[in-house]
């Protein structure tokens, strides 16, 4: 029954999305942080290719590593190259205010983008999605954080996010997803018993009922996991934008991780607890939201392969920074990316 009901409620999903598919952005500046990204592809795994948009931080210090934000997109904002950045609003964390919120000052952001037609990130992605966040990290040689990775991800995407850890748990740091599309197996469940994760949920989410699917799945999720007082979900009476207007959805949860999960003027989302899985309140203090949250986590997944240090390091980070001028001059030219 369970099962029947969640195919029904994703065809509603489907359509709802469909309609909101040329929805304006919230702000119109975050159309100049969407042309920071550039476009990739991801290797060959077995026939299947994952291509995604991705930012790297404008300067780059010798010696310095970042750590590396994945970001998995909802249902059928995959259709198309860009559309995993241009129907949403991660494209705020490359902003200079929310970069330097990083502990080292900045951070990478890869976001993937599902082959399949609706973007339902099916589980045979998964190891295709992991080659290409480990081909993503060997591009950038040397300068990626392996101990830091995170991943988040909204509705499907917040679903393959906690897919992602509980397959491979050691290498992800934490994570995020908003309203996770999600009848959460016990398997899952106890996959991401060792990962901080913080989930954003609204009580009308109008596919997802608070009481017949959240509020059991995270009291599974809490019940089973490790890091009681590091995990936490957020629950919102309804989503809302930054700016306090209602958005597309009472699903559209994503909008307050995205925008660091304080409103325009600082204040926690009106109409918002958080509790830790213990069930205790936590307060949010602005600028202290999700990034900061992050910041406080770290695994022991590798080394970046081939580490450029010493006088190596030091010419390539000239040369990545070289680049990054190169692309701020042709934008200032008018030289617009290849974003749609």
């Amino acid at each position: 029954m369970k099962r029947a009901l969640s195919v029904l409620l994703c065809a509603v999903l489907l359509l709802t999305l469909s309609l909101q598919a040329f929805a304006l952005p919230l702000n119109s500046g975050i159309d100049a942080l969407r042309d920071e990204f550039y476009f990739g592809v991801g290797p060959d795994s077995n026939g299947v290719v994952i291509d995604y948009y991705a930012f790297k931080p404008e300067t780059l210090r010798p010696g310095v590593k970042y750590p590396l934000v994945v970001w998995l997109h909802g249902l059928i904002s995959g259709g198309y190259p860009g559309r995993q950045i241009t129907r949403n609003d991660i494209s705020y964390w490359a902003s200079d205010e929310f970069q330097a919120r990083f502990a080292a000052g900045g951070a990478f952001i890869l976001a993937p983008r599902s082959p399949e037609p609706v973007a339902d990130w099916a589980d045979y992605l998964k190891a295709p999605l992991k080659n290409t966040i480990d081909a993503f990290i060997h591009e950038n040689d040397g300068l990626i954080d392996t101990t830091r990775i995170y991943i988040g991800g909204l509705s499907m995407g917040g679903k393959m996010t906690l897919k992602m850890i509980a397959a491979y748990p050691e290498m992800f740091a934490a994570g995020f997803p908003c309203s996770p599309y999600f009848a959460l197996p016990d398997s899952v469940a106890k996959g991401v018993a060792n990962t901080p994760i913080w989930q954003l949920s609204s009580k009308n989410d109008v596919y997802m009922g608070y009481n017949t699917w959240i509020k059991p799945d995270w009291d599974q999720l809490a019940a089973n996991s490790n890091r009681k007082n590091d995990i936490r979900i957020t629950i919102f009476d309804t989503a809302l934008k930054p700016d306090g207007s209602r958005p597309g959805t009472t699903h559209d949860t994503w909008h307050a991780a995205t925008y660091d999960m304080f409103m325009f003027d600082g204040r926690e989302f009106t109409g918002s607890i958080t509790l830790n899985g213990n069930g205790e309140r936590v307060t949010l203090t602005y600028p202290n939201g999700m990034i900061s949250w992050l910041n406080g986590f770290s695994t022991s997944y590798g080394t970046a392969p081939s580490g450029k240090t010493g006088i190596a390091g030091f010419f390539y980070n000239l040369y990545t920074n070289f680049i990054a001028l190169i692309a701020r001059i042709a934008k200032a030219l008018g030289l617009k990316g290849m974003l749609g």
